[in-house]
């Protein structure tokens, strides 16, 4: 859990993330970590059992996650204890305020803008590793505790599905229910819902499940896509990103999505916030509210190509992708069409049509992250 002001919002601001730097902080002795005041060229920090380092990070300012994860660990893995890393893309540097904090390279503290509050106080990364174990009273209660939970979760019928197709594998059930947010929140169903949906990815793309700390689950998807023009591996895409890069963008190109998923967590942006600013801004121009002259490009629904290179704009802050970069609100603001931003005190909101999943609706209402 990263927390922070959010640059997005000016509310309290947090993302989560799964993975393994979580359990490698507490290893290292930490559960909390804070981080004031703002460096004086770039850096990045180092926790282990013996010490805290602040180290220089100039040579990879400007370099995305996974060559930012690839430096600091070839700079810092020694005697056989593994490193974690925590860090920012160009986005979170350029102070995107919709950039994520990514980890073990696929997985994205993203929501809020928080990769700009550290992009805001030169702080590249932070990498843990440590061999710390914690105390525990009754380690044969705790063992007992735990398989009975591992057993609990392995029972329930929807886990078996979760496993095979992962968190994708809602798609065609929330199509169904008439919730899948299409053509920026305007329909709330795809005609194209199975050619973005779990089932299409686990056929064609999956290479492997992969699971985060401790879970018996493993609903993440290492995938590798190889068609001509989309070619790539890592993982994912989630839910939430092919609701919002996918279906709201009336992209039916699971394979498309897939590429645009690995740009955005290279460069650390979050894909919820990303899909919707572009699906704003694709709805402002279908009315006439800003032209080719604003964007210098035409801006329509299902053009699956032009995805990745709003992405690709967005976080390197370039023509249009500075305004995007913005987030959705300012953007609509801008142009004096508010009403075309989907969110709720000034954040996009995420992959579940409200009107149709009104307990999401307020959940939207009513959270932390969008409350004053």
């Amino acid at each position: 859990m990263v927390t922070a002001k959010s640059p997005l919002t000016g509310l309290l601001g947090f993302g989560n993330s799964g993975g393994f730097f979580g359990p490698a902080m507490r290893n290292a002795g930490y559960d909390h970590m804070v981080f004031e005041g703002k460096a004086d060229k770039p850096i990045y920090v180092l926790v282990s059992d013996e010490k805290v380092e602040f180290r220089e990070a100039e040579h990879i300012w400007g370099r995305d996650s996974h060559e930012t994860e690839d430096i600091i660990r070839n700079e810092t893995e020694d005697s056989g204890k593994k490193v974690r890393i925590a860090c920012i893309g160009p986005a979170g540097e350029k102070l995107v305020r919709i950039a994520a904090v990514m980890n073990d390279k696929h997985r994205a503290a993203a929501r809020c803008g928080i990769g700009a509050v550290m992009g805001s106080k030169n702080l590249k990364a932070v990498a843990v590793r440590g061999s710390r174990k914690a105390e525990i009273a009754d380690d044969t209660a705790l063992k007992g505790l735990s398989k009975e939970a591992v057993n609990k979760i392995k029972s329930k019928p929807e886990m078996e599905t979760l496993s095979q197709f992962g968190t994708a594998g809602v798609v065609t059930l929330i199509n169904a229910m008439g919730i899948l947010p299409t053509r920026n929140f305007q329909r709330t169903a795809f005609e194209k819902a199975m050619n973005i949906s779990g089932e299409f990815l686990a056929e064609k793309f999956l290479q492997k499940n992969k699971a985060c700390f401790g879970c018996p689950v493993g609903c993440g998807r290492g995938a590798a896509v190889k068609e001509s023009g989309y070619e790539g591996e890592g993982e994912g895409p989630e839910y939430e990103t092919i609701a919002m890069l996918g279906s709201s963008l009336e992209n039916g190109k699971l394979a498309d999505v897939t590429k645009a998923n690995y740009l955005c967590n290279r460069l650390g942006i979050d894909t919820i916030s990303a899909g919707g600013t572009i699906a704003c801004a694709m709805e402002m121009f279908e009315k006439g509210y800003i032209s080719k002259h604003d964007t210098g490009m035409e801006l329509r629904f299902g053009d699956e190509k032009l995805v990745v290179e709003l992405i690709d704009l967005i976080g390197k802050r370039e023509g249009f992708g500075d305004a995007l970069a913005e987030g959705g609100f300012p953007l609509a603001q801008k142009y004096g069409h508010p009403e075309c931003f989907m969110g709720v005190n000034k954040m996009e909101i995420p992959g579940y049509e409200p009107r149709g999943a009104k307990g999401m609706g307020i959940t939207y209402m009513t959270s932390k992250r969008f409350r004053t």
